[in-house]
């Protein structure tokens, strides 16, 4: 079932149900790991086209040494995120998803639906070009984009 139960996933319906997470702390861990793979694999790639000076061996030793340190940290920061997900943390889990459907028929049966009394609460629309979307903007709180939404008026009032 999805987020508080509100749609079935049945395999003739829905398709993928995907819930944006708050990844902020784990991003910039995984780019340095990724860095961290480059720089062990190009070193290697060096040892394997001869003899490393002990200069260059003990620098390898080294970033084998980053690389694993690294994807503990890694690990350690997903398991977290898992944790707070299943304890449905608001600081990780966002109010923002995505479903597929498997079919025309059963999106636009979606859209119509009001899954809430108040409309406002649970607002599903089609979805945007992949491309167009800004995917840090669904991890957004949701005080900071009202915030945000209520600075915007007085800013294009002010244009005229």
């Amino acid at each position: 079932s999805g987020p508080d139960g509100l749609f079935m996933r049945q395999s003739q319906i829905v398709e993928d149900a995907y819930v944006v997470r708050k990844t902020y702390s784990l991003r910039p861990k995984w780019e340095r790991l990724q860095e961290l793979r480059k720089a062990v694999s190009l070193a290697r790639s060096c040892r394997r086209g001869g003899a490393l000076s002990d200069e260059r061996a003990h620098a390898l030793e080294e970033l084998e040494r980053d690389l694993q340190a690294q994807e503990q940290d890694v690990a350690a920061e997903r398991s977290r995120i898992e944790r707070a997900v299943s304890a449905r943390d608001p600081a990780v889990c966002s109010a923002s998803g995505f479903v597929t459907f498997s079919s025309v028929l059963w999106q636009r049966l979606a859209l119509k639906e009001d899954f809430r009394a108040d409309k406002a609460e649970f607002v599903v629309s089609a979805p945007g070009d992949p491309s167009d979307i800004v995917y840090e903007n669904l991890m957004a709180d949701a005080v900071g984009s009202h915030t945000r939404e209520w600075l915007r008026w007085p800013c294009l009032l002010g244009l005229f």
